[in-house]
């Protein structure tokens, strides 16, 4: 063979080699497959499976991922103009949180999640005629809040799409009763996503609620989704949006029937049916569009944003400047012909602001004005709580089943905390998985031996059963003589403070653990009533934001109540800093640490206990510190439980704090969770300005709360921030912290946020100081802002403490 010859050869296999390369880059993205698809039709019979007409995706049933609800169908005159999925749906009259839980997932990768909602008068609440209320429930993925399904008009369908990754083998879809109507889902699907697909934000702490999905170039009403789209996302038609997002000018279509190509990387793989269309100004050469927050039902007013381009005209230059609000994002870009691309705003997302405009600008030498072939806006969604180990998870769905527990147990079983699985205790600690650390089964009827397996497990010493104790709180707490007590306390030599109930000693048992011991004092105006009130609320919440009650004494007409023992004393006296004291200022990162930890005990009392209890007297000296500034908080003695948990007031006599009541708690004796509420806001206003609740001015006394308003009516924070600061501080911090306390400090309670609403803002405060504290001092330590986590214990005939998979019980 000639030379020539070979390398003739050598030129083909060059030119065979690049147009594999060619045609595997233009198919990638384009293949199809319902490999890992999950397609639910909620309430359809249980047998029911079938393939749309349109995509030839099959769907199922979703009886066996859901043991609650009842199925429903819509209304006969709503049957002929919707497609089968949404002819019937699943209804949850019962209970606060309904969960499907899909097990059919793989761990460590991204989905898309989405969730649709027809109403279709399944009820008959609609057929009245237009006078019916709205329907709202919140949606939860996991254990973290989604976006509120908000129905207006039984004739449409709802959707909600989530971007998720996921961290386990398994994921749980919520429906969550907010009071406002009956939860209800139509239909239910996933979709494994390609790994590449938004990596810039999609991580373990964040995921994405779809804003907005545009198909900006078509000209016809039609939904592109699968097959066109592989991962099957909807890219809605431009005129759907028409009157929600605002362009300028008019815009005009462009169309090729060319191949677009999707390249190796692509951060969207948008489907070529989108990316063959595209939309330019007619008649200009700037393309402008914008949105606003308030109306656009996003959940949160954070965005990230992708932009899409491919030029469709070959051999034409075409160029311009991409601007938002202002903010240049690209200079003289040029669209890549027939080839996708993204420009989005980074790992950022857009900075808060009431309206997002953006503007496109021709610059020259372009002979074309700007071009934008689609458009894909998502909000963020933070991954606040943590989930439960997955071992915990698995051994506690194996009781269940073996025991057949007749609970409402679905969903994560630890978070969130108010809708914890009744029965359960629980552990959390920084960003570590949370643990079952104790389970009561009382109420379920068990009958029958203990299974072999698990009385193994008990005589080698991993599972623990413990009886009931006879004692007057049902409770496995310790029951002290008075006797005890004087050798515990040293004959009460060291008292650490003094209440309306008497004097707390400091104490040690025989084991070295610190107590303090709160003994009634004879002369004390609360009596036994308030002494069994306190021990019996203190018996049945269990939050590691509340002091825990070690035991207690009814010895004679001795009354005693027995703590964990809290070494740093009070909030207050961490606030009362004068240059002689021997205690340090309190940083402004660890009074928000302490405010979300104070928050989160209390969003336990209103959320998490059966039924609900009210504080009463939320104050700065009865939030107590730990060695490690660990906030909980105490004095149970004025608690008032709710008669069950759908009251939403109730009427009693008025007790409190001068300076911390609830004005209108004062004057209606109408107490709800939002009097401690306000409470509550007047302690972040202590936190912020060091003064205390009530100030003397002149020959006035001058409530805190109204001393800030006066005070910031001027515009300026930082006289008003506590001297004890030095400064150092993120004034966003600070002033998102005084908004917080001036909503909670609110004059009626209906105006007030719920405890849950607080302690979300207040994690997103504590966000932007350890930012600050990051940046300047890089080797600061911090508990972690997602620490929020807990669990209930109650007295049970039966209580299992550890079995495999679950850390021995903190008991």
């Amino acid at each position: 063979m000639s030379c020539s010859g070979s390398s003739e050869m050598t030129l083909r296999l060059f030119v065979l080699v690049l147009l594999s390369v060619s045609a595997v880059a233009h198919h990638l993205g384009n293949e199809t497959s319902t490999q890992g698809f999950i397609s639910l039709d909620c309430g359809s019979a249980a047998t029911s499976s079938y393939e749309d007409e349109s995509t030839d995706i099959e769907y199922t049933s979703d009886d066996k991922y859901i043991d609650a609800g009842d199925s429903r169908s819509i209304a006969a005159n709503y049957l002929n103009s919707v497609s089968t999925q949404l002819q019937t749906l699943r209804s949850f009259p019962s209970g606060p949180r309904n969960c499907y839980t899909l097990t059919a997932v793989q761990k460590n990768t991204a989905y898309l999640v989405r969730a649709t909602f027809m109403h279709g008068d399944y009820d008959g609440s609609r057929s009245a005629g237009g006078g019916a209320q709205p329907v709202q429930f919140d949606l939860y993925i996991d254990v973290n809040f989604c976006k509120t399904v908000n129905v207006t008009d039984a004739s449409t369908a709802y959707t909600i799409e989530v971007v998720v990754y996921l961290q386990a083998d398994s994921v749980s879809v919520c429906l969550i009763n907010t009071g406002l109507g009956t939860p209800f889902i139509s239909v239910l699907e996933l979709r494994p996503l390609n790994e590449a697909l938004y990596t810039s934000v999609l991580n373990s702490a964040t995921s994405l609620v779809l804003f907005v999905r545009l198909n900006l170039g078509t000209t016809t009403n039609e939904v592109v989704r699968y097959p066109a789209d592989r991962y099957d996302r909807l890219w809605e038609p431009f005129i759907s949006w028409s009157e929600r997002l605002h362009f300028q000018p008019s815009l005009e279509s462009l169309h090729t029937t060319s191949n677009v190509t999707n390249n190796v990387g692509d951060r969207v793989e948008a489907p070529l049916a989108v990316m063959q269309t595209a939309a330019v100004p007619r008649n200009s050469n700037k393309l402008e569009f914008y949105w606003d927050f308030a109306g656009s039902g996003a959940p949160v007013n954070e965005f990230y944003a992708n932009l899409l381009f491919s030029e469709l005209l070959p051999n034409t230059l075409r160029a311009f400047n991409i601007y938002l609000n202002g903010r240049s994002l690209d200079n003289n870009y040029t669209p890549p012909a027939l080839v996708s691309d993204a420009i989005d705003n980074g790992n950022q997302p857009l900075t808060p602001s009431p309206r997002y405009q953006w503007v496109l600008n021709s610059t020259n030498p372009s002979s074309l004005p700007p071009i934008l072939n689609a458009l894909e806006v998502y909000t963020l969604m933070y991954l606040k709580n943590n989930l439960t180990n997955s071992d915990d998870v698995a051994a506690i769905n194996g009781i269940r089943d073996l025991y057949n527990v007749k609970r409402n147990w679905m969903g994560d079983p630890c978070s969130p905390s108010q809708y914890a699985w009744q029965g359960l205790n629980c552990s959390s600690s920084g960003t570590d998985p949370t643990r079952i650390v104790a389970i009561n089964l009382t109420g379920n009827n068990l009958t029958g031996e203990i299974p072999a397996s698990l009385r193994q497990k008990s005589d080698e010493g991993m599972l623990k059963f413990r009886r009931r104790r006879d004692n007057p709180f049902q409770l496995e707490n310790r029951q002290f003589t008075y006797e005890e007590l004087e050798k515990i306390t040293n004959n009460f030599k060291n008292d650490i403070g003094k209440g309306g109930f008497g004097t707390v000693y400091h104490g040690c048992l025989e084991d070295g653990t610190q107590v303090a011991v709160k003994l009634r004092s004879h002369s004390s105006s609360q009596g036994t009533k308030e002494f069994l009130a306190e021990a019996q609320n203190l018996i049945r919440i269990h939050h590691k934001n509340l002091v825990s009650l070690v035991g207690y004494c009814m010895d004679g007409d001795h009354l005693a109540l027995v703590y964990e023992f809290m070494s740093l004393g009070t909030l207050q006296d961490h606030l009362r800093v004068g240059k002689s004291s021997s205690v340090a200022a309190l940083t402004w990162g660890q009074r928000l640490q302490i405010a979300v930890e104070a928050a989160q005990g209390l969003e336990y009392l209103h959320k998490g206990c059966r039924p609900p209890l009210v504080h009463r007297d939320v104050k700065t000296t009865n939030i107590l510190l730990s060695d490690s500034l660990e906030a909980k908080i105490a004095d149970f003695g004025l608690s008032k439980a709710f008669q069950n948990d759908v009251d939403s007031h109730v009427s009693t006599n008025v007790v409190g704090t001068p300076g911390y009541l609830d004005p209108e708690y004062y004057f209606t004796y109408q107490l709800s969770e939002k009097s401690d509420v306000y409470s509550f806001g007047v302690v972040l206003l202590e936190l912020i300005t060091g003064q205390p609740p009530v100030l003397k001015l002149s020959q006035n006394n001058t409530s805190l709360v109204q001393w800030v308003h006066q005070r910031l009516a001027t515009g300026n924070i930082e006289d008003n921030v506590d001297a004890n600061l030095q400064s150092l501080y993120d004034v966003n911090s600070i002033w998102k912290t005084v908004d917080i306390a001036f909503k909670c400090t609110s004059r009626t309670s209906q105006q007030r946020p719920t405890m849950t609403d607080v302690l979300m803002d207040l994690k997103e405060s504590l966000v932007l100081e350890r930012a600050r504290e990051t940046s300047e001092l890089p080797s600061m330590s911090s508990k972690n802002v997602d620490a929020e986590n807990t669990g209930i214990s109650q007295t049970s005939a039966l209580e299992i403490e550890y079995f495999p998979g679950l850390s021995p019980a903190a008991r």
